[in-house]
């Protein structure tokens, strides 16, 4: 369920990002759209280590949403970067 909801988040961030960016060329709305999905994992970091007691589950939480970021903002610049083949004929 944790790794359905963070891609979910994920999918929204990108997707709310490029449609609702009015204004911006296409190239623009690819790289805001990337950088909301590549957050600053750092601000996440930060709590667990000023903490008295860190939750080994939190820090579980912290690494897998890393690595979810990471795929998704792979696929999602191949999802943005795709360009449909032209036909000839």
């Amino acid at each position: 369920m944790a790794v359905a909801s963070q891609l979910i988040f994920f999918f929204i961030l990108a997707a709310s990002a490029f449609w609702l960016s009015f204004g911006l060329q296409r190239e623009q709305k690819i790289v805001l759209s990337l950088g909301m999905t590549t957050r600053n994992i750092g601000v996440a970091i930060a709590p667990l280590f000023v903490a008295v007691a860190i939750d080994e589950k939190a820090t579980v939480m912290l690494l897998l949403g890393f690595i979810l970021m990471i795929i998704f903002s792979l696929l999602a610049v191949k999802w943005f970067t795709h360009t449909p083949k032209k036909q000839e004929g």
